[in-house]
């Protein structure tokens, strides 16, 4: 996944279609615990590829831009350990961030599920950004606001 989210970023995808919205599974990977390495590699003329067709390719704007402005990313693929949110939170807004389990295929019962949401709860107004309060960053806007009932 942090791969992926490096090639979607440095190709221009997220440049070419500013509208399109992505969401990136897993926090992508535990991309945030990355982003020291991944924003070295930016640096294409340090690391020689500036030239390179492939590695070579820069996006429009700043890396962070995209994981704070473009992507959304979820929370599944932790097994229920809100430690995983946690480091996420240290680099990537909580406004970015959307709840998911991977239930039942990680969590597999409603104890351990209950478990993970109040972890994540406690994380005060954050928690309840990603709990619910970014749900609309995946709806289209004529969607956005209305209940899920709806």
């Amino acid at each position: 996944m942090i791969m992926a989210t490096i090639r979607l970023i440095n190709s221009g995808v997220l440049d070419r279609y500013p509208s399109l919205r992505i969401q990136m599974a897993h926090l992508s990977g535990g991309i945030a615990s990355m982003l020291g390495r991944v924003r070295s590699f930016q640096d294409k003329e340090f690391w020689g590829t500036k030239d390179d067709a492939r590695h070579g390719m820069r996006p429009e704007r700043d890396f962070d831009y995209y994981l704070r402005e473009r992507l959304v990313f979820d929370t599944a693929g932790f097994c229920g350990d809100v430690g995983g949110v946690k480091t996420a939170l240290v680099e990537i807004p909580a406004s970015r961030i959307v709840f998911a389990t991977d239930y039942p295929q990680e969590i597999r019962t409603g104890d351990a599920a209950r478990s993970y949401v109040e972890g994540i709860r406690k994380l005060g107004p954050d928690g309840a950004k990603i709990l619910s309060g970014n749900a609309d960053l995946l709806l289209k806007p004529e969607e956005a606001g209305k209940s899920v009932s709806s």
